[in-house]
């Protein structure tokens, strides 16, 4: 198992950073090319919410990436300093918010939302 654990200021550079070099490592670990692209969309998703709506853009707050993977999956979790959220799965997705939320519970396997964390869990087995 590999853990990928981070935390960061609410600043653009640094999320850039974070996630480029994570997505090198998990490149590195063999992941395919397709689970890469759901891995990047999840976390760009989940990051930029934090970003924008969680921390208010606000540099002095705190992000908190942690990414587990192992043969068979891949967690992602975002924890920001926003008050939280309650998520709709019923909401209409093309509403004004909440489209990257909806966005990460469609293409990942399961996603649950605490308040001011949401996981992603991605199933890296192959459906073949």
């Amino acid at each position: 198992m590999e853990i990928i654990r981070r935390s960061f200021h609410t600043d653009l550079r640094l999320i850039k950073e974070f996630r480029d070099t994570s997505l090198t490592l998990l490149k590195a670990y063999g992941i395919s090319e397709d689970n890469l692209f759901k891995i990047r969309l999840i976390l760009d998703e989940l990051i930029s919410n934090s970003y924008k709506h969680g921390n208010n853009k606000d540099f002095s707050k705190i992000i908190e990436v942690s990414i587990e993977i192992d043969d068979n999956y891949c967690m992602i979790k975002v924890r920001d300093e926003g008050k939280g959220i309650i998520f709709d799965r019923k909401k209409d997705v093309f509403s004004e918010h909440g489209r990257g939320l909806h966005i990460v519970d469609f293409i990942s396997d399961k996603m649950l939302v605490d308040n001011n964390i949401i996981t992603a869990f991605v199933s890296l087995k192959s459906n073949l």
